[in-house]
């Protein structure tokens, strides 16, 4: 295990449903264009349960957002 400093950030919060295999449709799914955010240049995040099962949890995924000007 690695810890990582994750800077204070805005993040919208997605949550996928099912199979980690299908992760990419949310992935594609994500995408903010008409809600004026833009993305912020740093690394989304990943969460999942302790108790993760590859084939039948859900997952968060939070990805970060540009502050407002």
């Amino acid at each position: 295990m690695e810890l990582v400093y994750v800077p204070a950030q805005e993040y919208v919060l997605f949550i996928h449903h099912g199979s980690i295999s299908h992760l990419s449709l949310t992935n594609q799914y994500i995408w903010l264009p008409q809600s004026g955010h833009e993305l912020a240049p740093t690394t989304d995040l990943e969460a999942h349960p302790a108790t993760f099962k590859p084939d039948v949890n859900e997952s968060e995924k939070r990805i970060p957002l540009k502050k407002d000007r």
